[in-house]
């Protein structure tokens, strides 16, 4: 299993890519297709991708009650 800190990187999460380019294992994503499974607003923009065979998993951090997303390789 490999983890890997994803930034999303549109105008609500410019901070976000700041945060990013100062992390060494940090990745910022662009048009990513994410389907949100619960919605909440001005969440956390930090998400760790669990990269699997055929897809991934981002799970939103630090809180455990945070959203769950599912982002799917395209």
């Amino acid at each position: 299993m490999v983890v890997t800190l994803v930034v999303l990187t549109e105008k609500g999460f410019r901070f976000s890519l700041i945060i990013s380019q100062l992390l060494a294992k940090a990745i910022p994503v662009r048009g990513a297709k994410i389907q949100r499974l619960a919605i909440r607003k001005n969440r956390e923009a930090f998400l760790f991708m669990k990269h699997e065979s055929r897809r991934s998993v981002l799970t939103a951090h630090p809180s455990s009650t945070a959203p769950r997303y599912r982002y799917r390789n395209v």
